[in-house]
């Protein structure tokens, strides 16, 4: 079992549209819930451990299970490690968050980093879902990507979400270009990014990314990252403050079920 596990002190939570200022409204209800684990190897373990009971609930209630999942080094070993849990994978569709706008094979592609750690062994039997087209640009891919992701039997049921030091998550920047119609509550499940270039985006700036819609009715969250500059990062987003200075905020004020935040030293 994790160490600790409590709520923060009371997130705004439950999307009530933005107040004047482009902060989100104070409401009390389902506060992301706080687990800390002493390592990191022990969060990835335990975290694989519950995402497998979680997939494998969800395929018996209604014969699959959708995951959405993130990119980024924080989740790497989590992936290894669910790859080797015994569940029927070919009933399992595993979808990413969003992509950087680069060719598989190319420095920077989710996919490939998706491919490498959690497609493997037993989960090799699992269908992807990536993001990447052709196109010379994320904006001229969005009506095929869009159709794509219109396939996938939603809700999600697992979610798994990084945290940047910046506070984004998913491609949600801040002040992107697109950033207010990806998080929008309704609405589009596919967005196309242009994010400030920043330490944070490095030279990706232009990126593909599923928008706060695809999460509203999502079953099971799960935010993950490590690190005291992460913990502050985080502490910073659970305070009031406009929505596109750090978008995780849109993830804390708008999800239906509680988000479950994990974080190591």
């Amino acid at each position: 079992m994790p160490l600790e596990q409590t709520g923060h002190p009371k997130p705004h939570c439950c999307w009530q549209g933005k107040k004047e200022n482009g902060s989100m409204p104070h409401s009390a209800n389902s506060p992301p819930t706080w687990h800390v684990y002493p390592s990191h190897q022990q969060m990835s373990q335990q975290l694989a451990a519950q995402l497998a009971g979680e997939l494998q609930n969800a395929i018996a209630k209604r014969g699959t299970a959708v995951m959405a999942v993130s990119g980024g080094s924080t989740p790497a070993d989590l992936y290894r490690i669910l790859s080797t849990k015994e569940l029927d994978w070919s009933k399992v569709s595993i979808v990413l968050i969003d992509e950087r706008w680069v060719d598989l094979g190319e420095a920077g592609s989710n996919q490939d980093f998706i491919q490498s750690t959690l497609l493997r062994g037993r989960a090799a039997a699992a269908k992807f879902v990536g993001l990447k087209t052709d196109s010379a640009n994320p904006y001229l891919a969005l009506h095929k990507v869009r159709r794509r992701i219109a396939k996938i039997p939603l809700p999600f049921d697992v979610c798994v979400f990084g945290l940047g030091s910046d506070g984004h998550t998913a491609s949600w920047f801040p002040h992107a270009n697109g950033l207010s119609a990806a998080l929008r509550p309704a609405g589009p499940l596919v967005h196309a990014i242009k994010a400030l270039p920043s330490e944070v985006t490095g030279p990706f700036t232009e990126r593909i990314t599923l928008g706060l819609a695809a999460f509203t009715n999502a079953h099971n969250l799960h935010l993950m990252f490590t690190g005291q500059q992460k913990q502050q990062t985080w502490q910073q987003a659970l305070a009031d403050g406009p929505i596109a200075d750090m978008p995780v905020r849109a993830l804390i004020a708008n999800t239906r079920k509680t988000l479950q935040v994990h974080w190591a030293p």
